[in-house]
């Protein structure tokens, strides 16, 4: 049975925050679609499912499989196809999968997609109006541009955005991580270090998380590093979770540097036990940018920083 990572980490009550978006356009001229922010940093595209809708879908590379909301799949008349595992931060859940005809935003088009079919309630119970996740396995096959000073989501796959963008092409680490039969996937996984860190990180690069986060910071950050605040929050499925808030980190990638980024731990991971796979080390909001360009096909990111 394929296991399936999904990594978004909502907290608290998610609000939708309006944002003006204009009539920009993307670089080279291509065809922009609208992104609605919600809870701080994560944003909503809206998605047609074999020519129906569109309806509103989290945009989240951090999931590896576009995930579908059980109610909507049922009111699609859609069936089952096979059995899976989705497993996030602090939780593994029985999910099942179906096939696609067509998976859609804007004008582009991805065919015979199998999706993973889960139940989404306790995460729309946290305010998120949605019926699915857009993942990783639809995102791949086009350079990506997240441009949150406009509000908008450019995905091209002529190469004209990539010859338009300025700025530092980052290189971004892949993994092809297979455990438990999962599918293989590019993950977004950054190379970073703490100003006060024992050794480089790796973040991944996730727009589905409404929080900086790291895992099993105790390895890579000294004692004083790793205290801080404690409350409640929902997990990536809606259920309650102790989460820690870590003192603000200065952290440097590449040539980019971040001051104070505010991230969260699980209370569990504070001190050391890693609940997630060695090949990242912590998730960075797609979000915390003024705008981040990913180019699946050349491996690599430029990141604008809001400040």
């Amino acid at each position: 049975m394929p296991t399936y990572r999904w990594l978004t980490i909502p907290m608290l009550t998610a609000a939708l925050i309006p944002t003006l978006s204009g009539e920009t356009r993307c670089p080279g001229n291509v065809a922009s679609v609208p992104l609605r922010h919600v809870n701080r940093y994560q944003m909503i595209v809206q998605v047609s499912v074999n020519h129906s809708g569109p309806q509103d879908f989290l945009l989240d590379t951090g999931a590896q499989m576009t995930i579908l909301d059980t109610s909507f799949a049922t009111d699609l008349g859609l069936g089952t196809a096979g059995a899976a595992i989705v497993e996030g931060v602090g939780f593994h859940e029985a999910a099942s999968t179906t096939n696609l005809d067509e998976l859609a935003v804007g004008v582009h088009a991805v065919r015979s997609q199998r999706v993973v079919i889960s139940d989404l309630t306790r995460l729309k119970e946290t305010g998120l109006p949605i019926s699915g996740i857009l993942g990783e396995d639809f995102l791949e096959h086009f350079d990506m541009l997240i441009d949150n000073r406009h509000a908008q989501l450019c995905l091209d796959d002529t190469g004209e955005i990539s010859l338009e963008m300025k700025g530092e092409r980052i290189p971004y680490q892949t993994s092809t991580d297979t455990s438990a039969g999962s599918r293989p996937a590019k993950l977004l996984i950054m190379s970073a270090r703490f100003y006060n860190g024992r050794r480089p990180v790796r973040l991944m690069l996730d727009s589905g998380s409404n929080s900086p986060f790291l895992y099993g910071p105790a390895e890579y950050l000294a004692l004083g590093l790793i205290e801080g605040a404690s409350w409640h929050g929902s997990g990536a499925n809606g259920q309650q979770q102790a989460f820690v808030a870590l003192p603000p980190q200065d952290l440097k990638i590449s040539g980019i540097e971040m001051s104070k980024v505010p991230f969260l731990t699980l209370r569990s991971e504070q001190k050391g036990s890693r609940s997630h796979p060695a090949s990242y080390d912590g998730l960075l909001p797609t979000g915390f940018f003024s705008s981040v360009f990913l180019s699946h096909d050349g491996e690599f990111a430029v990141l604008e920083p809001k400040y």
